[in-house]
């Protein structure tokens, strides 16, 4: 016998081996039998049960996104408090009635949930008819749709603008023209909007964004008929493209609107000693950079050109009054000019004055 044999020897298999070895695998096939006829019998259930679960969890996850990204919310009064300085609001500007401060239609979603697409989604955009044969010059300032649209009024945060005259107070130095540069701004236009707090006028307090003015093709295509839109389309998107892709290379993608008044010369940083609001230190010395970069061009109210309030009062007073005005040198270049808190301080002063002597009267 070889020596390896003592180490290595082969094993014959045996006959009863063979016989374990078709034991076992007929016991692991009646279970793999018994399994399957199991999982065969409460396989529906088991899939009833997990298709209910996903189409609760996904009714579910939809109730709650409409809830935060969907759902509009229609005035000042109903913002969530959740909402303030966490997320920012997307709407069109219906109104604009002061020069820091405007009505916008909340329309979340935008464009991609069928604001300004669809037909019942179109109620927020103004109505523009078309002059009457007997006058040819155009019509008024176009009027929304629907007269009873809910919107929300905001207060552009860090900045103050001339005031018009309201409440039997007079206007203020460049009131209008501030007025008419916010309008031509964001007046009919979508905007974006983050809110930082309410005021005691239930407005809401907040930075407003605008996308730079786009490149058109036909002024007011949205307010056509739907043939006119269809046909004009292609030519309108292929103008949003280059605009668009033309800002984006200049690093231009949005427009501050309170920053743009300021580098305008048509506002001052708000200066009130309690309710100020900025939106952080950053933008509070952005804004105050943009000022005094104005005051030195000499932009708007702070340059030497004459308000329209200030060319009407000079219409109005007569050639002595304007030759004595230049003598003395009281003309109103050379008059100081009053920023709106100033102006607002003497108003407050003006009319607290008057009530005392109103009551020491009646005393």
């Amino acid at each position: 016998m070889p020596w390896t044999d003592l180490f290595w020897q082969q094993r014959t298999p045996s006959q009863p081996d063979n016989e374990d070895d078709s034991a076992l695998t007929q016991a692991v096939d009646q279970l793999d039998s018994a399994v399957a006829s199991q999982l065969g019998t409460t396989s529906p259930v088991v899939t009833t049960v997990l298709s209910s679960l996903t189409l609760t969890g996904i009714t579910l996850y939809g109730i709650r996104f409409y809830k935060h990204n969907l759902r509009r919310i229609p005035t000042a009064n109903l913002i969530p408090p959740r909402i303030f300085r966490r997320r920012t609001l997307y709407g069109y500007v219906t109104s604009v009635g002061d020069g820091d401060n405007f009505r916008f239609f909340h329309t979340p979603g935008g464009r991609f949930a069928g604001w300004g697409v669809l037909p019942f989604r179109r109620t927020h955009l103004p109505v523009i008819s078309s002059p009457s044969p007997a006058s040819k010059s155009s019509s008024d300032t176009p009027k929304p749709a629907s007269p009873k649209l809910e919107t929300i009024h905001v207060r552009i945060a860090g900045v103050d603008a001339p005031e018009l005259a309201h409440f039997g107070r007079p206007a203020q130095p460049f009131g209008a023209e501030a007025l008419t540069f916010l309008r031509e701004l964001v007046l009919h236009r979508y905007v974006r909007v983050q809110l930082y707090r309410r005021d005691q006028y239930e407005r809401v307090v907040g930075t407003a964004w605008v996308s730079p003015q786009p490149w058109r093709a036909v002024q007011g295509l949205s307010s056509n008929s739907l043939p006119v839109r269809l046909l004009l389309s292609p030519v309108e998107i292929i103008l949003r493209l280059l605009s668009g892709s033309w800002n984006v290379l200049r690093g231009r993608t949005k427009v501050d609107v309170g920053q743009a008044m300021l580098d305008a010369g048509f506002a001052t940083v708000y200066e009130a000693k309690f309710g100020s609001e900025f939106g952080g230190q950053k933008k509070e010395d952005e804004y105050r950079a943009a000022e005094k970069l104005a005051k030195d061009k000499k932009r708007g109210m702070w340059g030497s050109a004459k308000s329209e309030l200030e060319k009407a009062e000079t219409k109005e007073q007569g050639l002595l009054s304007r030759i004595a005005s230049t003598v003395t040198g009281s003309s109103s270049k050379s008059k100081t000019l009053e920023t709106p808190r100033e102006y607002k301080n003497r108003m407050r002063e003006m009319e607290e004055g008057k009530a005392g002597a109103a009551d020491k009267t009646k005393k």
